[in-house]
């Protein structure tokens, strides 16, 4: 859908309906972790509409019947209906448990080793209570 392949809803054994693609930037990490996992070299097609923010994408998806979009699980609302993957619903624990297939990586890189001050960031990001912070815009950690 993202990249072009299947254009009607139809396509799935849905109703019948043209399938409406929203992105955001390409400079977004999320797009490129979209592309990385559903799209490959293919990219994501040039007919998907650009929106500029999840926010827009929520209300964007909301209006169109067709429509289809990503957003991060801590950002959906009850405007959107969340799609299952081979049956499973991305919550929370589907995706902290790595249950839910279409879940992102991301790592903590540096050039050299990180000076105390920066460990101890990434420890108190890791930590209950950092997790609880998290946990307002991400999926919490494993």
């Amino acid at each position: 859908m993202f990249s072009g392949r299947i254009m009607d809803w139809g396509d799935l054994g849905r109703f019948e309906m043209p399938i409406t693609p929203f992105t955001i930037s390409a400079n977004s990490d999320v797009y490129l972790e979209v592309e990385r996992m559903l799209t490959g070299p293919s990219g994501i097609t040039g007919n998907a509409r650009l929106v500029p923010s999840f926010g827009a994408m929520l209300a964007a998806v909301a209006e169109d019947p067709g429509a289809i979009g990503f957003a991060p699980l801590a950002l959906i609302d009850d405007s959107v209906k969340i799609l299952a993957i081979d049956g499973i619903l991305p919550t929370p624990d589907s995706v902290s448990k790595q249950i839910y297939s279409f879940r992102p990586t991301i790592y903590v890189i540096g050039r050299n080793e990180p000076p105390p001050s920066y460990r101890n960031l990434v420890g108190w990001i890791q930590s209950e209570a950092g997790q609880a912070i998290v946990a307002g815009s991400h999926t919490r950690l494993p």
